[in-house]
């Protein structure tokens, strides 16, 4: 994991870091999840996505683990997570509500 590796400067931690976190196709997959998922996930999932990026940011200006700060942060984003799962669960992704490449195709 990038933030756990040696780094000889702030500056190249933070590079790694956030490359990493480019490397995962986040942004991506949270445009095609406002395209096409429910309003009810869409919030949530944004939400989540935020406390994501704060996480990422406290790495970046190398917290870990070991930081009060960072865990909270972390906790946070589980949360958000937690709060997306059971908006999903909730039925959200109702097939009358959710645009799927299957119904797309016959609008």
């Amino acid at each position: 994991m990038a933030a756990e590796d040696d780094y000889d400067s702030a500056q190249e931690r933070r590079r790694a870091i956030l490359a990493k976190f480019e490397d995962a196709n986040v942004y991506e997959t949270r445009f095609r999840l406002t395209m096409l998922a429910p309003t009810a996930v869409v919030a949530t999932a944004v939400h989540a996505f935020r406390k994501c990026r704060a996480v990422r940011d406290l790495l970046a200006d190398g917290r870990g683990h070991h930081d009060e700060v960072f865990r909270a942060a972390q906790l946070r984003y589980s949360r958000a997570l937690q709060a997306t799962s059971e908006r999903h669960a909730k039925g959200a992704w109702d097939a009358r509500t959710t645009l799927s490449p299957i119904r797309l195709r016959s609008w």
